[in-house]
């Protein structure tokens, strides 16, 4: 895969890996949140994990936008569609590094080195949704990962920002049992594809790693103070009275950076 990679990346897929993905809001809960995913690989050496629904939305908004509807009319006409996750993530093999893109009210994008996981390849065989696997273990954004990959597909690439092993990685987990990727179907595209995501049509604003990952924890456990950010409020003063919402974050933030 690498070693075909161009020196000018293109956003035309060849290969797809649809994931289901699951995770938790609350630790004390058993419930699981889920949302579809796919993983569409370039022969220009670049990967895309998006979800599906998210982006399905997005078009649909995009093409009313330009039928010239716009505001009520078009929360009217689109309320029913399912909303996934809105964050996104591209794999730049050839440059090294990946984009981070989330929808914070807008979309806002960080850059950063793609650094390759430290592999413990566990040996451990299964199959998993007809997929003959191996087990390995790797630390990955503060969080301990246990993945099963299979040779049968030759992809070092895998959901997320699990990738490396010698085959595609088909299901992963972290130690909590917080997140959880599954690999449904892998298809060759017979007409490749032109992946279009949702920032592609709208401003992305460039920001550092801490700052987004600061701005999704406050979105998440505290809507109203994240707002009055938007507002250039400085210091978000928030009464005892209201409770923050619970939050696990896929990515820990080292607090002394």
């Amino acid at each position: 895969f690498l070693l075909q990679a161009q020196e000018v990346l293109d956003n035309t897929a060849f290969y797809r890996a649809k994931y289901l993905f699951l995770y938790k809001k609350d630790s004390t809960r058993t419930t699981f949140y889920q949302d579809e995913f796919y993983l569409d690989i370039c022969k220009s050496g670049h990967s895309f994990f998006y979800s599906r629904a998210n982006q399905f939305k997005d078009s649909v908004e995009t093409a009313l936008k330009l039928d010239g509807i716009s505001g009520m009319d078009l929360i009217y006409r689109t309320k029913s569609i399912k909303t996934g996750l809105q964050w996104y993530i591209d794999k730049r093999f050839i440059d090294g590094e990946f984009d981070y893109t989330n929808k914070l009210h807008d979309y806002k994008r960080y850059t950063a080195p793609l650094q390759l996981p430290s592999w413990e390849i566990v040996g451990d065989t299964i199959t998993i949704n007809g997929f003959h696997c191996k087990e390995a273990h790797a630390t990955i954004g503060g969080r301990k990962w246990i993945a099963w990959y299979t040779e049968d597909v030759q992809i070092i690439d895998g959901p997320w920002l699990l990738w490396g092993l010698p085959g595609l990685i088909v299901h992963a987990k972290d130690s909590n049992n917080y997140f959880k990727f599954s690999c449904v179907s892998v298809e060759y595209l017979d007409e490749p594809y032109s992946v279009i995501l949702p920032g592609d049509n709208n401003v992305v604003h460039e920001v550092s790693q801490k700052m987004m990952l600061q701005q999704e924890e406050l979105k998440e456990t505290n809507p109203m103070a994240f707002m009055q950010t938007l507002e250039g409020v400085v210091k978000v003063v928030v009464s005892d009275k209201v409770r923050k919402k619970e939050y696990i974050p896929i990515i820990i933030l080292d607090k002394s950076e």
